[in-house]
């Protein structure tokens, strides 16, 4: 959010599309030379940089109408969808009512809160949860699964932090390992519409990991199977 106010938390900001959203002036010298890095990326001086930034700005009321667009074009296609980085009610309220059920990573107790509220699933995190808190100073994912406000642990770039997360909230006891387990294997399936995996049982698609679990010991994968053919594997052939 870089035209947010600085006077504003980022945390607690208003909704994108009101009208009173809280901009940075633009022609301070603060903000341009904020923008000289970008700038000087993009091969265009400070000043035109900072022109081009304005002028994209000013086609902000066009923006509701194509969101709209895309998701009636996801809606559709069956396609699921989320909003990311909720930070009020009525940002997720307005993302619901375009049939996105997904909240990806609300950025304050009360953007969780009125997700499950609404029956929406909730992601966080697993570099959030392994670590033990956001390097954003929103809620951490191990507070919000003992408080019931998370369901998916997403991989936010760096995979083997799923595997670490659940590691992580099982020894700080924030849930059984089968219920923890589910937040990075049934729900995500769930959310996403893909009703034939996620789960072991019969009929559906063989996308498993054998895990090698010490007691006390730390969780290090040994074979994976995609559709019931051997993707990775760290055991001996034969």
């Amino acid at each position: 959010m870089a035209l947010l106010d600085p006077g504003t938390g980022l945390q607690q900001r208003p909704f994108e599309h009101d009208p009173s959203f809280p901009v940075v002036d633009m022609s301070s010298p603060a903000f341009v030379a904020k923008m000289a890095d970008r700038a000087k990326r993009s091969g265009l001086s400070q000043a035109e940089y900072v022109a081009l930034i304005s002028s994209i700005w000013d086609r902000r009321p066009e923006i509701p109408a194509v969101i709209a667009n895309v998701a009636a074009m996801g809606r559709a296609a069956g396609a699921p969808m989320l909003s990311h980085d909720d930070t009020q009610p009525e940002t997720r309220s307005f993302y619901r009512a375009l049939g996105s059920r997904i909240s990806e990573f609300p950025m304050n107790l009360a953007a969780a809160q009125a997700a499950r509220d609404n029956g929406d699933w909730i992601i966080f995190g697993a570099p959030n949860a392994a670590r033990g808190g956001s390097h954003l100073g929103s809620p951490g994912a191990g507070d919000m699964v003992r408080q019931g406000l998370c369901d998916i642990l997403g991989s936010d770039y760096f995979y083997p932090a799923m595997l670490s997360a659940i590691a992580r909230l099982h020894a700080d006891g924030c849930g059984t390992l089968s219920d923890l387990w589910r937040m990075v294997s049934t729900h995500p399936a769930q959310a996403s519409g893909l009703m034939d995996r996620g789960r072991i049982a019969p009929g559906l698609r063989a996308d498993l990991v054998l895990i090698d679990w010490p007691e006390g010991g730390t969780p290090a994968p040994r074979l994976t199977l995609v559709n019931g053919r051997t993707a990775y594997s760290s055991m001996p052939a034969g």
